[in-house]
């Protein structure tokens, strides 16, 4: 099995989607304002669309406050 795209929610698709193509060396095209791909070289495709959320809570997982706990 190949994987030839994926996409990704998110509330911001342009600015991702642009720190991703600079990232990869990539270009970005079928844009608008809830859909912006980045076609990688090799024929991959990062999708990101707009995912509107009411009552959004932002990601903890970052946090400095977390605790890892090994086992």
């Amino acid at each position: 099995m190949r994987v030839n795209a994926v996409t990704v929610g998110t509330s911001k698709p342009r600015e991702l989607a642009g720190f991703y193509a600079r990232l990869l060396g990539a270009g970005v095209g079928g844009a608008d304002d809830d859909w912006v791909e980045v076609r990688v070289p090799g024929g991959f495709t990062l999708g990101f669309e707009r995912k509107r959320v009411s009552g959004r809570r932002h990601s903890t997982w970052t946090s400095r406050s977390t605790t890892w706990t090994r086992r």
